[in-house]
């Protein structure tokens, strides 16, 4: 039987400190069948070199990078 696709959603700004180990979690789960989407609100710190890496790395991982900082908002993929 065929496990289903999870959607997985990180948002992040300035979270440079944990998003690798955030997107580590997600990769090491036990069901390979997943989706990651990165919402990042543009993080002025090393976020965004961090999860450029991990785009290299998997092709199941999917980034949005807003331009300007919106805060609080509603984003779809």
């Amino acid at each position: 039987m065929n496990q289903p696709t999870l959607a997985i959603f990180i948002t992040s700004y300035n979270y440079g400190e944990f998003i690798g180990k955030a997107i580590e979690s997600v990769i090491n789960q036990s069901n390979p069948n997943w989706k990651l989407y990165i919402y990042d609100d543009n993080s002025t710190d090393n976020s965004q070199q961090i999860i450029k890496e991990y785009l290299k790395k998997d092709n199941r991982i999917s980034w949005k990078n807003n331009k300007t900082n919106r805060g609080k908002t509603n984003q779809q993929f």
